[in-house]
């Protein structure tokens, strides 16, 4: 079954910006299909379900670190929320000498059908260069429950450093 089995593909984005070199290293369910953009970011998603991940970089800021972004100003960057994210969870992390803030969050969106939803994002984000970089995997709130360990796993995930030093970690994907 797609998504619920535990096996990861890695990926890379290169991102150019005034000449500095960003690699932002993610990873994200086999069977999800994987769209990379032309400005350097991507998304992945399981269109059988809803299920989603978004790769974002935010516009230059006066932030120099992630401890100088609050959890609210993260998830209104990173979701289509529009300010009503509710944060649910938020948690420092250090990896590779880089500070991450994982956040859950949950707000209500719209579908196309006029449909309400509740969604739960899983949000990795840091800030280099004074840009805020997010990893956002996404599920129906009904599907959280099932989803955790792989979304958890999709969150740790996220590295985002210099061009030939970041890498992403396999003990990262443990879901099993």
């Amino acid at each position: 079954m797609i998504a619920e089995d535990g096996d990861f593909t890695s990926s890379y984005v290169k991102v150019e910006d005034n000449g500095q070199g960003t690699v932002c290293a993610y990873a994200y369910p086999v069977g999800w299909v994987e769209k990379k953009k032309a400005d350097g970011f991507a998304t992945a998603a399981n269109y059988q379900t809803g299920d989603s991940l978004s790769l974002n970089m935010g516009t230059p800021s006066k932030a120099k670190t992630i401890g100088d972004v609050g959890a609210l100003a993260i998830a209104a960057e990173a979701t289509p929320s529009e300010g009503a994210a509710k944060v649910l969870q938020e948690k420092a992390v250090t990896k590779g000498g880089v500070n991450y803030t994982y956040l859950t969050v949950k707000y209500n969106t719209v579908t196309r059908s006029g449909y309400d939803v509740e969604r739960i994002s899983y949000i990795a984000a840091t800030v280099k260069q004074r840009k805020l970089f997010t990893l956002v995997a996404t599920v129906s709130s009904e599907r959280r429950n099932k989803m955790d360990l792989i979304l958890n796993a999709i969150q740790a995930s996220f590295r985002v450093g210099d061009v030939g030093v970041v890498e992403t970690s396999s003990t990262d994907l443990n879901t099993k």
